[in-house]
């Protein structure tokens, strides 16, 4: 437990140093917004959101349906 304390503390150092502290943001791949239930969302979080959706229910699936899962 203390030497996976020691490692995760090693890694963020390292990735501190590497990129830096101040926060960065990626240009949006769908610029477009859309009105859903009355609120305006991006349509890259949409395509975002609706791609979580399906893995999580091909994992629940997966793990309900094949031998390993059932194992």
């Amino acid at each position: 437990m203390v030497v996976a304390l020691g490692i995760m503390i090693i890694l963020q150092s390292v990735v501190t140093i590497g990129f830096g502290i101040n926060p960065k943001s990626i240009p949006s791949f769908a610029p477009a917004s859309v009105e859903f239930f009355g609120i305006m969302l991006g349509l890259d979080r949409l395509i975002a959101a609706g791609i979580s959706i399906v893995l999580t229910l091909a994992l629940f699936l997966f793990l309900k349906i094949s031998k390993y899962g059932l194992a």
